[in-house]
Parts: structure tokens; C-alpha cells; sequence
């Protein structure tokens, strides 16, 4: 998982099936930016993706107002959204998946 080319750590992805077969899977990104998921179906899916907040393992970094700290910067918001990410993957796949967000993507 990149962001503009650099590894994108602490991503939260959600794998969502495009069609009748699979069912939704999710994981997160490591230091690295690599992740691995278990027990996905054969299918296509579409790739939701959004930045965990600060402090999301221990603390959970509460601010004054009760909201969780955010990460500097945010993912654009299309790929919170099924019907517009770009990110399409099938499953199984022949090769390692290589996802690549781009910051100017709308």
C-alpha cells in the first residue's frame, strides 16, 4: 500500500466484493505499508481505504472536544466510497497486490 510512491503505514483497508461471490474482508497496513488478509473468497473487489488515528493501539489520544486525534493529512475521499475508488482488485491474485493511492485524486 503507497501513497504517491511512499509506503502508507497504519492504513485501514476493507476488501468489499463487486459482485455476488466473496464477502467483505478487512485489514490494516503495517510500518511498511504491507498487509495480508485471510480467508478471501475468489472475487472481485473493491478497495476501501482510510488512515487510522493517532494513538489507535494504546491511547486512543481523546482531545478536548472527545474526537480522536486524525493523522497529519487524510486520504482523498474517494476511496472511502465503493462506488468511486479506483482500486479494483481480483482475487486470487497471480501476483502480490501492489495498491497505489494518489493524493491528488479527488
Amino acid at each position: 500500500m503507497t501513497l504517491d510512491g511512499r509506503p502508507l503505514p497504519e492504513c485501514n483497508l476493507v476488501f468489499v466484493p463487486t459482485g455476488m461471490d466473496g464477502q467483505t474482508v478487512s485489514g490494516r497496513s503495517d510500518d511498511q505499508g504491507h498487509f495480508e488478509l485471510a480467508g478471501v473468497v475468489p472475487a472481485e473487489y473493491a478497495v476501501l481505504a482510510n488512515l487510522l488515528p493517532e494513538n489507535h493501539a494504546g491511547d486512543v489520544g481523546l482531545q478536548a472536544e472527545g474526537t480522536r486525534k486524525r493523522r497529519a493529512g487524510s486520504l482523498p475521499g474517494i476511496y472511502g466510497l465503493v462506488a468511486s475508488t479506483p482500486l479494483r482488485v481480483q482475487v486470487p491474485a497471480t501476483e502480490p497486490l501492489r495498491l497505489e493511492i494518489r493524493g491528488g485524486d479527488n
